[in-house]
């Protein structure tokens, strides 16, 4: 790019704020198009912390430069297009379709606009989160003269792990089991598509991450690290076979006993008591989220809802957590 030129990223911030104040402006002319106008002012409400940050640091987005042209001038003919509206009659309802199609595509272009740039700040973000979790363990080596020798080793080693059969599926992305190629170490592997089109919270994620190493429990599933490969974010945790509480209660022959109940039960809230006192809401307890190993023992799992608390919060949202059909009826408000 030429010296005397703007950074394209940078370049954006003026159509933006032209675009953005019309809006306003026309919101309060007109009541045609207003549920149209308010759709459109809440992206750019969205969009304008991002928008003006690459402007404040005059940054380039590292994006093709035809694309960051056609988001250009698609603000630029937007402005324009608002401008109009303010004008339409109602009598005029072949313009009225017509510049609704328009403003819901001016609409779809910006939140195109929003994923592109809010993944750049995951993946930002993201790289700060990065935690590798190496565990020592000693293990006895058999040498070929048949003498027994002890090792210590890296037994999560995450580069090493290799990813196997899908296991299962969250709001995130898929899951699969993984086995370490030095030591037949087995993990869970949960994978985060970082890309645009990919379905991501990145407050959920990041809340997850800050969770997960915190906690260390024997009924709370380990953390063994994370990385990021190219456009996906990769969370290691231990593997927990044969799986949830939901496939226990579903696939085991006969009723669960009393005993089994209460067994189960002291586990779930032992790892409860010791999460709240480290500050921390699990808040989606079910049992796709409870996993048993062929032990017995219950091991609470999936964080993406938890909440830290900070100081004593009386008053907790449940917003976001729990769907209702999970809640308990005392907490549910008609």
């Amino acid at each position: 790019m030429a010296g005397g030129e703007l950074v394209a990223g940078a370049a954006l911030g003026l159509p933006f704020n032209i675009l953005y104040d019309v809006i306003k402006e026309v919101m309060n002319k007109t009541t045609m198009f207003k549920p149209l106008l308010g759709d459109l002012s809440s992206t750019m409400e969205s969009l304008q912390p991002l928008i003006t940050d690459i402007a404040k640091h005059n940054r380039d987005l590292g994006r093709p430069e035809e694309e960051l042209q056609s988001f250009k001038k698609q603000m630029e003919n937007g402005a324009e297009l608002v401008r109009k509206c303010s004008k339409v009659g109602l009598w005029t309802s072949y313009k009225k379709y017509g510049y609704a199609n328009k403003l819901m595509d001016l609409d779809k272009s910006l939140n195109r606009l929003l994923a592109i740039l809010s993944v750049q700040g995951i993946r930002a973000g993201m790289e700060t989160l990065v935690v590798v979790k190496e565990t020592l363990t000693t293990v006895r080596r058999i040498e070929d003269n048949g003498v027994g020798k002890e090792e210590t080793v890296v037994v999560h080693n995450l580069i090493e792990f290799q990813k196997g059969k899908l296991i299962g599926s969250g709001p995130f992305g898929p899951r699969y089991v993984a086995g370490n190629r030095v030591t037949g170490a087995l993990c869970s592997m949960k994978e985060v598509d970082l890309s645009p089109n990919g379905s991501i919270s990145a407050k959920c994620l990041e809340t997850e991450i800050r969770v997960l190493t915190k906690l260390r429990h024997p009924n709370i599933v380990e953390f063994y690290g994370s990385q990021m490969v190219g456009d996906r974010f990769y969370i290691y945790q231990e593997y927990v076979h044969p799986g949830s509480l939901s496939r226990y209660m579903n696939e085991r022959y006969g009723a669960i006993t009393e005993s089994i109940v209460r067994n189960f039960t002291r586990q779930i809230m032992s790892g409860l008591a010791y999460m709240h006192s480290e500050h921390i809401a699990h808040r989606s307890i079910k049992g796709a989220n409870l996993l048993v190993d062929s032990s017995g023992i219950v091991k609470l799992a999936d964080f993406g809802m938890a909440r830290l608390l900070s100081g004593h919060e009386g008053n907790t949202s449940l917003e976001g957590g729990n769907p209702y059909y999970w809640m308990a009826p005392e907490l549910l408000k008609c």
